[in-house]
């Protein structure tokens, strides 16, 4: 299979030494993440997979130990994250979209009676493009133009955008990042010029110094990549569908998801030349 080739090389070059077991663990969830068809979901679920399967995952022990391992296997996942780019030639660019979304983690009704993560920051947000509140967090994403989430960020979801672009500017220095107008104001601007970053937002048109309309054309056209990919993440890979009980089961999800979307992409790259390596959708395995 593919993902454990993948698994295989980035464990390799990363340098990291994971057990057998905790291996099978993390290619069984790639696979499941990256093969991501309807039929082939109901097929790669854990109880079919140990019945039928037990010759390619000899080492796979009751699903408590795995859901367990899963959790526990979190900075690994990261660290694959990180490690992919050195082995798959993914185009570099300094040209950067910022965005967010929301994550809620359960229905609207039933905010005030869930208090699986209330000690975590879970909080209530509003949805611009739904125009609808909601209980629960907000990822926040940064995104090559042609569609890799090189970093992204959890935070409650009453928390400004501009506060998750700080967070997500930390590591990362002399890039151009696209925001929509929720990352405006002056502040941020200075902020984000200090830290080598050049900050261009669409603007309010009540704004006295604004874009010229090439320009915002310009940026509206370069943004229209982060919506295809919250897309992809929230209806093929299921992100915000939140099974969870723990944050950091949340997060391992969340890193697996994003770790097989950026693979689906990577695998484009190689394999499917004369297409957009955006088109995760239409792999065949």
């Amino acid at each position: 299979m593919l993902s454990a080739i993948i698994c295989q090389i980035c464990c390799f070059v990363a340098g990291i030494k994971i057990l057998l077991f905790d291996k099978n663990c993390h290619i069984l969830i790639l696979t499941k993440k990256v093969v991501f068809f309807p039929k082939t979901q109901t097929i790669l679920h854990y109880p079919f997979v140990k019945r039928n399967y037990r010759h390619l995952f000899p080492n796979l022990c009751c699903r408590t130990r795995f859901n367990r391992t899963r959790r526990n296997l979190l900075q690994v996942t990261e660290l694959l994250r990180q490690k992919r780019t050195l082995v798959f030639p993914i185009p570099a660019s300094q040209y950067y979209v910022v965005d967010s979304f929301h994550l809620p983690v359960c229905k609207f009704g039933r905010a005030r009676f869930c208090r699986s993560f209330r000690a975590d920051g879970a909080n209530y947000g509003k949805c611009p493009s739904k125009k609808e509140t909601y209980y629960g967090f907000k990822v926040h994403a940064l995104i090559t133009l042609e569609g890799y989430i090189t970093a992204f960020e959890i935070t409650p979801a009453s928390i400004d955008d501009r506060e998750g672009l700080c967070d997500l500017a930390e590591n990362h220095l002399n890039l151009v990042a696209l925001g929509d107008k929720g990352y405006t104001g002056e502040r941020l601007l200075e902020d984000m010029r200090a830290k080598g970053i050049c900050l261009m937002s669409l603007k309010p048109s009540s704004y006295k110094t604004n874009w010229t309309k090439e320009n915002r054309q310009l940026i509206f056209r370069f943004r229209r990549r982060v919506e295809t990919v919250f897309s992809q993440l929230s209806k093929q890979m299921k992100a915000k569908r939140v099974l969870a009980k723990s944050f950091r089961g949340l997060c391992t999800c969340l890193q697996n998801k994003i770790l097989g979307h950026n693979l689906c992409m990577a695998f484009n790259s190689i394999f499917r030349e004369a297409c957009d390596i955006g088109k995760i959708k239409q792999l065949v395995f």
